[in-house]
């Protein structure tokens, strides 16, 4: 097994991802747990350790690279992607550890939206998709983000909270759709075009979907189905100026990048699909050769 060299964290909204990683690059570890205090430098620390559980050997002093933490401060479009230079560092005081890079996440103020954390997976794509134009949609458990990328900078972008609200409306039901199944049904295509034509309509369709559970004995995974269909559809009607005519990268991990990726392909475009952990990795490794430069200059 390789040494470790380097642990990734990527501060989600609800969880962390950890990795550790080795000198050659190859992955040693990787966990996953409970996200600590915003903004805390010293909870932080402590969370990668206890995730960890001792796999740090005695006698390492790891860096910490860092993404989607308030202590990395935001960049505000125009800006270039992976722009690290002025990335802030704050010293270690646990063992093991010798101090944290928070990368900067990015902000728009109108209309106001933020990235924590995507930024740097449009970074990782960019790195393997150097001549890429076009819109990149980052996935997370809390929202969608669409972003418009040109010549490696992040012109604008919108958020959206539909994995939130999908979560907040689904049927009173422990049945679950995945959505591999989904992606291509009919219902789920239909809910999207029927949203995209007749979004006025929306609060009224999803009270039906109940409704017909009730009345008609809708299934439960025709009844998500139908829901995220709608919800996708909306958001679609709403993003049309980043989609329409562009490439697009459907950057996520989990069900919902299948969902979005089938109602984009139903639109006529040929969306590519990518790991958004695989990219953020990649994109830490960057930063992090990248800060290793800058101590040897």
């Amino acid at each position: 097994m390789s040494k470790p060299e380097m642990i990734a964290v990527h501060c989600l909204s609800d969880h962390l991802k950890l990795w550790v990683m080795g000198a050659d690059g190859s992955l040693v570890a990787q966990r996953a747990g409970d996200s600590p205090a915003s903004g805390d430098h010293a909870a932080l620390q402590q969370a990668i350790l206890r995730l960890l559980d001792g796999e740090i050997a005695q006698g390492q002093n790891l860096s910490v690279i860092c993404c989607g933490h308030e202590l990395g401060g935001a960049a505000s479009v125009p800006c270039g992607i992976g722009a690290w230079e002025d990335a802030p560092y704050l010293p270690a005081n646990q063992p093991g550890l010798s101090g944290i890079t928070y990368l900067p996440g990015i902000v728009q103020q109108r209309p106001a939206a933020r990235l924590s954390g995507e930024e740097t997976a449009i970074a990782g794509f960019l790195i393997q998709n150097e001549k890429f134009d076009g819109v990149a949609l980052c996935l997370t458990p809390a929202q969608s983000s669409w972003v418009h990328i040109s010549a490696s900078e992040a012109v604008s972008f919108r958020n959206f909270v539909t994995p939130q609200l999908s979560a907040a409306l689904s049927p009173p039901t422990n049945a679950k759709a995945e959505a591999d199944d989904i992606a291509d049904d009919s219902d789920f295509l239909g809910a999207v075009e029927q949203a995209m034509t007749r979004p006025a309509a929306i609060a009224a369709e999803i009270g039906s979907i109940r409704a017909e559970m009730q009345l008609s004995g809708l299934p439960a995974d025709r009844a998500q189905a139908r829901l995220n269909g709608l919800l996708i559809g909306i958001e679609l009607a709403a993003a049309r100026p980043y989609w329409l005519g562009q490439q697009v990268a459907v950057i996520g991990d989990g069900p919902w990048t299948g969902l979005y990726s089938g109602a984009l392909s139903a639109q006529g475009l040929q969306p590519r699909q990518v790991s958004s952990s695989a990219m953020t990795l990649a994109g830490m490794a960057r930063a992090h050769m990248a800060k290793e430069r800058g101590k040897t200059a």
